[in-house]
């Protein structure tokens, strides 16, 4: 269950930003600001649906079925997907130009998942007075100090570092970040 658990969470990473990819990249341009539009939706209600229903599950049948209902929407969503996104080949490196690089996204998505279980369970485990968060917070930072030495020695031509530091993308962040701090305050 832990394994099934796992993958789904890696694979549930890549939605959002495919689901944007494709709008933009399939949509009509007179319907590109509707289909944000209701990707916007999809994750506020998602977020908050989520909770509903699994209280519902509780509720009327059992907790399993929390995670049983996957099973049963996950061939329906992989049949949707394979029907709804039309196949295109892989881009190919240009000459001259560095070839992409997946360790470094191993090494940063590891990181990242790293300080993301210390932020999650610091509280629980008295921050740094327990030594599993100081090992997670060591390995993170190690990791994704790694991904960034690696990206300026190695350039990998799908990350753009300086389009993290445009006013936009940290206005956005900012905005996602706030709206999910107030939605996880309200929640709890």
């Amino acid at each position: 269950m832990i394994a099934l658990l796992i993958i789904g969470g890696l694979t549930a990473g890549t939605f959002y930003p495919l689901t944007l990819t494709f709008v933009l990249r399939n949509l009509p341009i007179r319907f590109v600001l509707l289909g944000i539009a209701m990707y916007a939706a999809d994750i506020v209600f998602t977020t908050d649906m989520a909770q509903a229903w699994e209280a519902f599950f509780m509720e009327h049948l059992s907790w399993r079925w929390i995670f049983w209902n996957g099973t049963i929407l996950t061939p329906l969503m992989i049949l949707l997907v394979h029907l709804g996104i039309p196949w295109q080949p892989l881009p190919q490196p240009q000459p001259g130009h560095p070839v992409p690089s997946w360790r470094g996204f191993l090494y940063a998505s590891l990181g990242v998942a790293l300080l993301y279980i210390a932020l999650d369970q610091g509280q629980r485990l008295d921050w740094f007075h327990s030594s599993l968060i100081v090992g997670l917070v060591v390995a993170g930072v190690f990791l994704v100090g790694a991904a960034v030495v690696r990206h300026f020695l190695l350039p990998n031509p799908l990350v753009n570092f300086r389009f993290l530091l445009r006013k936009n993308t940290l206005l956005l962040a900012l905005v996602v970040i706030s709206f999910r701090f107030c939605d996880a305050c309200h929640s709890s």
